[in-house]
């Protein structure tokens, strides 16, 4: 080393400095030579402007692969991602395109899953969320600042000033109307308690005059029915006869309990709506129960699901079979209930339709059927969208009055991407209820 030229021992420092930096240069791109470690797994995806090859893929924000190489499919850009090799994925693992910020860098974020298998060297990640497009969110942002415009634009307009105003002076001219006019109906309701008062006292001969002839009449009823107990007359001998008193006891009995068997039937009517906050939808019911006796009843209904059903399809890219591929999602679609049910004291069974499908449910009530408990199953072929297992649903409905009441519980415990709570009302009618609100509508219309 003593002997080393200047020139030679800045030539090796030179070389050295060059391996070093090279070294960096390819562990900060992650570029290597030859096999590399780590499963490959492929995603695609519909859209993914700004995300660029050699992009970090993440698992809750820590770095878990790299973006080895992207291509265009048939019209969709594919994805080639290096996962580490501690990094694992399941068969319903999730891949989705982020920012690091509203205009920062695009990576790879992955949700590892939670059903076996785990994906191999070669798969597919079967459910990609694309990114959310800026320029469209730009172009709403424009169309909502344009019909805001618009509606200012209309407030400020002489003809709806001049309407504002009218309206203004109408409203004006009610009030007064209603100050000066109170005095007199006052006085007119003063006038018509003053007019009662005397009619009521000077009816009091009349009301003596009239319990005479109430008291006059009871006689003669009694003396008719003394004649026909007698056996007087043809009414009388009618009465008395013992084979005509059975045979029309009997058809009474009998119509008795004809008309007892409809008075038992009975029929509610049920509006429901319950919100989902975790996916930002309601669902609506409507259905109707018969109920022909206190133990049996029949429920038929509709149900405004917003969530759906998809269908499946075998996906198949660069002509080999990669997996399922959700293919149509139904949405807002209409599913119908119908169901036979027994109930003994507090607990009642359903067995039939629930949203389409084969269904059970069990109810509890408690304190003369103010609060229900349910518990509801169904959709034991796991038709639903994302749903590994059966509907299960857990719920209670608390009357507030004997029409109104209030729903909550949790919806599909046993399917983790479609559990979560729901909040709601409904509205319950019987038939004598409407029967009632009738009446009182015809009673005041005639009025």
């Amino acid at each position: 080393m003593k002997g080393m030229k200047p020139e030679l021992m800045v030539g090796a420092f030179a070389i050295l400095v060059m391996a070093v930096l090279t070294l960096m240069t390819f562990k900060v791109a992650d570029i290597s030579f030859g096999k590399r470690d780590g499963t490959a797994v492929y995603a695609y995806f519909n859209n993914i402007s700004g995300l660029e090859a050699n992009t970090k893929a993440k698992i809750a924000g820590v770095d878990a692969g790299v973006v080895e190489e992207i291509e265009l499919v048939e019209g969709r850009a594919k994805l080639t991602i290096r996962l580490y090799p501690s990094v694992k994925l399941y068969s319903n693992a999730e891949a989705y395109i982020k920012a690091t910020g509203l205009l920062g860098d695009k990576y790879v974020e992955l949700k590892i899953g939670t059903d076996a298998p785990m994906l191999k060297n070669g798969d597919t990640i079967l459910y990609c969320h694309d990114s959310a497009d800026i320029d469209e969110l730009v172009r709403k942002l424009s169309n909502i600042s344009t019909d805001l415009g618009g509606f200012v634009a209309e407030l400020n307009d002489e003809d709806f000033k001049a309407s504002l105003r009218n309206t203004m002076a109408n409203l004006e001219n009610i009030t007064d109307r209603l100050k000066s006019d109170t005095p007199k109906v006052m006085d007119d309701l003063k006038g018509a308690l003053a007019d009662l008062r005397k009619m009521m006292k000077d009816a009091g001969p009349k009301v003596e005059s009239i319990t005479k002839k109430v008291d006059d009449a009871m006689e003669n009823i009694q003396s008719i029915a003394r004649k026909i107990d007698e056996g007087e007359g043809t009414i009388g001998k009618l009465v008395n006869d013992d084979e005509l008193y059975t045979s029309v006891t009997s058809a009474a009995k009998g119509i008795e309990k004809t008309l007892g068997g409809i008075n038992k039937f009975r029929t509610f009517i049920n509006f429901k709506a319950e919100h989902m906050p975790d996916f930002e939808a309601t669902k609506g019911y409507f259905d109707v129960t018969f109920q022909p006796r206190e133990d049996r009843f029949y429920v038929l209904g509709i149900v405004t699901n917003p969530i759906g059903k998809i269908e499946n399809t075998i996906a198949i890219y660069n002509g080999m079979v990669s997996g399922y591929q959700e293919s149509a999602v139904v949405n807002d679609k209409i599913d119908f209930t119908a169901l036979f049910g027994k109930r003994w004291h507090n607990t009642a069974l359903r067995i039939g339709l629930i949203e389409s499908t084969f269904g059970l449910g069990a109810d509890q009530y408690f304190f003369k059927d103010r609060i229900k408990l349910y518990a509801d199953a169904w959709d034991f072929n796991d038709d639903e969208y994302k749903a590994d297992n059966l509907h299960f649903k857990l719920g209670a409905d608390v009357y507030a009055t004997k029409n109104l009441y209030l729903t909550a519980g949790y919806d599909n415990l046993l399917n983790d991407y479609r559990e979560g709570y729901f909040v709601g009302a409904g509205i319950r009618f019987e038939d004598e209820d409407f029967k009632y609100l009738f009446g009182s509508a015809s009673s005041a219309i005639s009025n």
